[in-house]
């Protein structure tokens, strides 16, 4: 272990109590991390993570700590293996085994995930996020009655707990509700799950996620917007946000969106080819659109779609055959010149 005396015990209690966000000891640690993804910080979180890792191979919690961010950034198959490298070296401790209860839970195994809940339950019965991440995979596996008992003790437990574990109770309500397609309470628990995390863009994005389900592009659309003010500079989230303008005919988002993901990333061909769209779909611009997608594909010489794309702005916007026939034999635009 990595620190000693006084800081050791209260590091042992804090693992007993599963609550990984409450303790702030000086120097990197897990809860330090997890704060920074509290913080929209994710890429920070991982490599401070990581750090530790290399540093302390055997830290259960670290190992932990990493899957738990893994799992927000939805990258669910490393974010098991953490889990898993976590259990193996901590197979009874309360917060290693909540984690791998969530873990498992996202990555579709609900019956491992019930399972190693209980576990969890059992190593740590005052963890309010142990509570929460059983009562999820409970709900999800069908075991309604069950799945109500363990929420109930959770919010019980998170009233003197944090404001991630108040946010993970009610997030996990909605679970519940939505899995027995009661709509309006489940939205009512994300709404509650925010209002305990208001500057997470986590609980934002699940109510944007939770509306494009429900085909409510429009709130979809605000709820991004929201969460793209409080993580500024991930450009992941722009897209996201573009899309889902997109789909609800909102232009207007759509292309600040991406306008504003490229900024962030100037290279990005998928943010160019979009915005090559955009000027011939938004703004009648096939100038703008050919610039554009040259530069996608500059970026990504194989991407058949920007070359495909390049050829009919060319043929039949500017009207400019030989300029068509030439991107189509320098690109990889199916077809070549018969495009």
């Amino acid at each position: 272990m990595r620190r000693r005396g006084a800081v050791l015990l209260i590091a042992a209690a804090l693992l007993v109590a599963c609550d990984p966000v409450v303790a702030k000891p000086a120097g990197p640690s897990a809860e330090s991390a997890l704060q920074l993804m509290f913080d929209n910080k994710y890429a920070a979180a991982s490599t401070q993570l990581q750090d530790l890792i290399r540093a302390h191979p055997q830290d259960a919690k670290d190992h932990a700590a990493l899957a738990l961010v893994l799992n927000y950034q939805t990258k669910q198959k490393p974010a098991l293996d953490e889990a898993l490298k976590a259990q193996k070296l901590a197979p009874n401790d309360g917060f290693v085994l909540a984690v791998l209860t969530r873990v498992e839970d996202w990555n579709s195994d609900l019956p491992s995930a019930a399972r190693d809940g209980a576990a969890a339950i059992k190593a740590a019965p005052s963890s309010a996020l142990a509570r929460a991440f059983y009562g999820e995979a409970l709900a999800d596996v069908g075991r309604y009655d069950e799945a109500k008992t363990q929420l109930n003790k959770g919010a019980d437990l998170a009233k003197k707990g944090s404001a991630y574990d108040r946010g993970e109770v009610e997030r996990n309500w909605a679970n519940y509700y939505r899995d027995q397609k009661d709509y309006p309470q489940a939205l009512n628990h994300l709404k509650l799950a925010a209002g305990a995390q208001p500057n997470w863009v986590e609980r934002l994005l699940e109510l944007a996620r939770f509306s494009i389900a429900r085909q409510d592009l429009n709130a979809a659309t605000d709820f991004l917007k929201r969460a793209a003010t409080l993580s500024p500079d991930d450009a992941g989230l722009r897209e996201e946000l573009g899309d889902v303008a997109l789909f609800a005919y909102n232009f207007a988002v759509a292309k600040s969106a991406y306008q504003a993901a490229l900024q962030l990333q100037p290279r990005s061909a998928l943010d160019l080819k979009m915005l090559g769209e955009f000027a011939v779909a938004v703004d009648k611009d096939s100038t703008t659109a050919a610039k554009d997608e040259r530069a996608a594909i500059a970026a990504q010489p194989t991407d058949q779609e920007a070359g495909a794309f390049l050829v009919a702005v060319l043929r039949y916007l500017a009207k400019d055959e030989t300029a068509a026939q030439q991107a189509a034999t320098q690109t990889v635009a199916p077809g070549g010149a018969n495009t």
